[in-house]
């Protein structure tokens, strides 16, 4: 499910360059939280020994679906 939180997240990582994941901070005050799930999302790159996450692809927005 899309929400804001996660909107923001794919805005935050849009540029598809590695982001420490403490940059979570900025968008959500559970990043740890937000980290579980994305790490299981195939549009983003998690390295957990580096602490550090990545947009893969942008994901599309329900109305963009075929």
């Amino acid at each position: 499910m899309r929400t804001k939180v996660y909107d923001s997240i794919v805005e935050l990582l849009s540029d598809g360059e590695w982001h420490p994941t403490d940059d979570l901070w900025r968008v959500t005050t559970e990043p740890a939280d937000w980290l579980k799930i994305l790490a299981g999302d195939s549009h983003f790159e998690y390295d957990d020994a580096e602490a550090k996450i990545r947009l893969l692809s942008t994901p599309a927005r329900p109305s963009e679906r075929s």
